[in-house]
């Protein structure tokens, strides 16, 4: 089963589209030009005819961006027991330009040939089958200790769905996590395809 993802140039581009929509709709009550409402002044300076609430609300975002993701991204993994294994790592969206925080996510165990596939079928975490559950912190950072070895694929909550971290922000294919006995794995930052 192939994942299709709408990536943050889809995201960019649907935006770009729901804006130009926005500039064709004509003034409400069809005021001439020069007599539109104190709102909708075009001059410069003033508030733009076509503000939207959405672009509106990113503005109260604190944008850290990549490098700052970068640089805060954990640079080890916790000590595990004798024949476990660790990760760390810090959750980004590349859409917001920041760190996924306070969000749900799980490991789950590769499935298929060699161990190197995702489950077609992500419904949420089975502990009965070896999923692992975890949070990210307020700037989108986790670490999950004392693993046992293998191949994982960690996946992150989403409104109403459950969606894999990808392996760079871009292609869509999830990040196989491969972790060996004694192994303490820093993963840097992860790209996450939502939101």
């Amino acid at each position: 089963m192939k994942y299709v993802r709408m990536t943050s140039i889809h995201r960019m581009l649907f935006l770009a589209a729901l804006l130009v929509g926005t500039a064709a709709c004509a003034p409400p009550g069809n005021l001439p030009p020069g007599n539109l409402p104190p709102a909708q002044s075009t001059q410069t300076g003033s508030s733009s005819p076509l503000a939207s609430p959405l672009v509106a609300d990113t503005t109260s975002i604190p944008i850290v961006g990549i490098e700052q993701a970068l640089v805060d991204a954990p640079k080890d993994a916790p000590k595990p027991d004798a024949g476990k294994a660790s990760i760390s790592g810090l959750v980004f969206s590349p859409s917001l330009q920041k760190g996924v925080m306070k969000t749900g996510f799980y490991l789950t165990k590769a499935v298929g040939e060699k161990n190197r596939q995702i489950s077609p079928i992500l419904i949420g975490p089975e502990e009965s089958q070896g999923d692992i559950r975890g949070y990210t912190d307020e700037k989108g950072i986790f670490s999950v200790n004392n693993l046992e070895p293998g191949n994982y694929f960690i996946v992150l909550s989403a409104p109403n769905d459950w969606v894999p971290f990808e392996r760079d922000g871009t292609s869509g294919v999830p990040k196989l996590v491969e972790l060996k006995a004694d192994e303490q794995l820093a993963l840097g930052v992860l790209y996450a395809p939502w939101p």
